[in-house]
Formats: structure tokens, sequence, C-alpha cells
């Protein structure tokens, strides 16, 4: 996710993170088999206290608590920007932190700008991104692409870094919105969910 967001550009190697310069702060949340982030919302708190400007969670659950609310708040008003992915379960079930208030939650587009048929729909979901064949680094200066709302979300993060950049007086409310209002509207698909229909745009 962080070479999503920040890869060095102009340099003729590799590829280019999308907002290419940025001082990245990399944060260990999980456990050492990489496949339980057991220390994701201190590694938010972490990330906030220590002047971070946005923060990106490529990880979530189904779990909603107020204490988990409360770090996000507590964040937002130390003026950092808390974005995370929506989820893959192609439903419209809510994924956290994605879906508590004042987060940026983003779902995953394909190559031809319409939803990826396995992001996450729900209502919590603010804008899409890329999240679909995303090609970003991986250890020993390599490549790999991958997929999932977890691509999507640094894509967004790195929009969000440039915003920060450029207009260091708003808030983060203000930032999300400017991303928001400035983003293209998605052609609109019929998704059919078990038990409903739900419309997008």
């Amino acid at each position: 996710t962080a070479g999503i967001i920040a890869a060095s550009g102009n340099n003729s190697i590799g590829i280019c993170g999308v907002a290419f310069g940025a001082k990245i702060l990399l944060l260990k949340c999980g456990d050492n088999s990489g496949n339980d982030v057991a220390f994701g919302y201190e590694g938010i708190i972490m990330a906030a206290d220590m002047g971070a400007k946005v923060v990106n969670n490529s990880w979530g659950g189904s779990n909603r608590s107020p204490v988990g609310q409360d770090i996000v708040d507590y964040a937002t008003a130390k003026n950092c920007v808390v974005v995370a992915a929506s989820g893959n379960s192609s439903s419209f079930d809510n994924l956290y932190p994605a879906s508590y208030n004042h987060v940026l939650s983003v779902g995953a587009v394909a190559e031809s700008g319409h939803f990826t048929n396995f992001s996450n729909y729900n209502a919590h979901v603010d804008v899409s991104a890329p999240g679909n064949n995303v090609l970003s680094t991986i250890p020993n200066a390599a490549y790999m692409t991958m997929t999932g709302t977890s691509m999507a979300s640094p894509n967004a993060d790195g929009a969000i870094d440039l915003i920060r950049q450029n207009f260091t007086d708003l808030t983060p409310a203000q930032t999300v919105e400017r991303l928001r209002a400035t983003s293209d509207q998605l052609n609109v698909d019929l998704v059919i969910h078990p038990g409903t229909t739900e419309q997008m745009a």
C-alpha cells in the first residue's frame, strides 16, 4: 500500500505512487504471521499522535464498537484524515473502521470505471478508486499486481495526500468533501444482492 501511495516517480524505475514525494510513516500493527491486524486502532492513534495528516487502513472487521468510533474521532480532532477499505464481500455489509463516522470509506472500481464485482457498496462508501489489477511494490525491489479494496484505499489516500499538500488550511472534513465533490460520478450499475436490489451511481 505504501508503494501505491508514494512510490518514487520521475526516476524511470518501476511505478509512480499517486502522491510520490509524500512522507510515509510506517507502523507495524499486525502479528508476525501477516494475517491479523491486531493493533490497527492503536496504529491510528499513534499515527495521529505523530502528526500524520492521513492514515490508510487496508483492513477491517465486522465488529462495531464505541471505542473504535472514539479513536476515529480522536484522530480527526488531531487533524488526521482516516481512510479505510470498504471490504471485498460484494455486499451491503458494513466493515469497520470504514463505516465509522468521519472515515473516508473507499470502494473499488475496475479498469472500465465500473464498480468491481467484489467491492462492498454500503451507504458509508464515499468514493471509489482503482482496486482491480493494481501494480505496486513488494519487498526485494520487486512489483506485483494486486486486487481488492485494500488497493483502492491507498489510491484514495494518495489523492487525500495531494489535497492536504496543496490546501493546507482545510480540516479533515473539508479535505474529504473536496475529494468527494471533485470526483467523477460512477457509471450507474444495477447491483443485485440476495433479497435486495440496490441502485448505485
